[in-house]
C-alpha cells in the first residue's frame, strides 16, 4: 500500500471537500462544517486524577480514598489498614501507603487490587474481597502475584471484569507480561503469559486492550490482547515509536510520530512533521508547531482523506 507524502509546500494544493474550513489563526482555532462551525482549543482538557472509589448496597458501603479502604454499614464506619499479608502483620518497610490499582464489584462482592511500594522501584500488589452483603463489609485477602498491573495513579482503574472474574494486565520483573486473574476453583491468582517486554497498554473494553511490546531486535508491535481467552494476535510491526491518537485510541495510532494509521479500515497518512492532535465533531485537527502554528489539517478518521488544509498568511 502507498503512503501518501506530503511536502509542507503542496498543502495549499491538496483536494479539500466541500463546505470544511480551518483557521488555525485565532484562538481558539475555527473549525467550521457543512451546517455550523466549533471551536477548538490549543489547550487540553485537564483530567483529575481520582481520589476515591465507592461501591453501594443499601445502607452498606466499600469506598476506597487516598487514605485506605473504609467500609460502612448504617451508622458503623471502620477504617481497614491493609497490608499484603493478612491485614496484620507488617509488610517489610513499605516506603509509602498502599495505592489503588482497580476496583471492580461483581454481584455482592467488591474486588480490590492494592499496590505496596516497598522500596524505591520495587511494588507488590494483592487483591482483596469486600462483602457487600455481610453485617459490616470487611476485607479478606484473596491473595497475590509475583508481578504488578500497569496502575500508574494513586487511585487507578486497571482491573476488569471478564468471564464473571476479576482480571488485569500484570507484567513480572523478568519482562513477562500476560493476563492474571482470580481462579476461585483454584484458590488463587493465575496467570497467563502473552509476551515480553511491555511498553504500553490501552484498554478497548473489559476484555479487548490494545498493547505495544518491544522486541529484542529493536521494533515495536502494537498488538491486540483477549483477556477471556488470554490470546494475542499482532496487527503491525514498526521501527519507529507507536502512541495511541488522543480521542481516538482504540483505532488511530502515531508511527514514527508522523505517520497516521487508522487500525479498522487500513488507511495511512504522511504528515510533513509531528503534529499536535485534537478530536473536533468534523474529524481529526492536526496541527504544527504546537504553540504557534504554520500549517494544519482537517482528516477524515476513518478514510484519513483531507477535508481541509489551513496555512498561516
Amino acid at each position: 500500500m502507498m503512503v501518501p507524502v506530503l511536502g509542507l509546500l503542496l498543502l495549499p494544493s491538496l483536494a479539500q471537500a466541500a463546505g470544511y474550513r480551518i483557521d488555525l489563526g485565532a484562538r481558539p482555532f475555527r473549525v467550521e462544517g457543512p451546517a455550523y462551525c466549533v471551536l477548538v482549543s490549543m489547550e487540553r482538557p485537564h483530567q483529575a486524577s481520582r481520589d476515591e472509589v465507592v461501591f453501594r448496597q443499601g445502607d452498606r458501603f466499600c469506598a476506597w480514598r487516598r487514605d485506605g479502604l473504609h467500609t460502612r454499614a448504617g451508622h458503623r464506619v471502620r477504617h481497614w489498614p491493609l497490608d499484603a499479608t493478612d491485614g496484620r502483620s507488617s509488610l517489610g518497610e513499605p516506603s509509602a501507603s498502599p495505592s489503588l490499582a482497580g476496583a471492580r464489584r461483581i454481584g455482592d462482592n467488591v474486588y480490590l487490587l492494592v499496590r505496596w511500594q516497598t522500596r524505591p522501584g520495587v511494588a507488590t500488589e494483592r487483591l482483596y474481597e469486600v462483602n457487600l452483603s455481610e453485617g459490616l463489609p470487611r476485607p479478606r485477602l484473596l491473595g497475590g502475584f509475583e508481578g504488578t498491573s500497569t496502575a500508574q495513579e494513586a487511585v487507578d482503574d486497571r482491573l476488569a471484569t471478564v468471564g464473571e472474574r476479576p482480571t488485569w494486565i500484570a507484567r513480572r520483573a523478568d519482562g513477562a507480561w500476560g493476563v492474571a486473574f482470580w481462579e476461585p476453583g483454584l484458590g488463587q491468582v493465575a496467570f497467563q503469559q502473552l509476551g515480553e517486554g511491555l511498553d504500553l497498554v490501552v484498554p478497548v473494553s473489559d476484555r479487548i486492550h490494545l498493547f505495544v511490546e518491544r522486541t529484542s531486535y529493536g521494533t515495536r508491535l502494537l498488538g491486540r490482547a483477549d483477556l477471556l481467552l488470554a490470546r494475542r494476535r499482532d496487527l503491525l510491526e514498526a521501527r519507529a515509536g507507536l502512541a495511541p491518537v488522543p480521542g481516538f485510541e482504540a483505532t488511530l495510532w502515531l508511527e514514527g510520530g508522523r505517520t497516521l494509521r487508522n487500525l479498522a479500515s487500513g488507511a495511512l497518512f504522511a504528515l510533513p512533521a509531528t503534529p499536535t492532535i485534537a478530536s473536533t465533531v468534523f474529524g481529526l485537527l492536526a496541527w504544527w508547531p504546537t504553540e504557534e502554528p504554520t500549517q494544519g489539517l482537517l482528516l477524515d478518521p476513518e478514510t484519513l482523506a483531507v477535508r481541509a488544509a489551513w496555512r498561516s498568511p
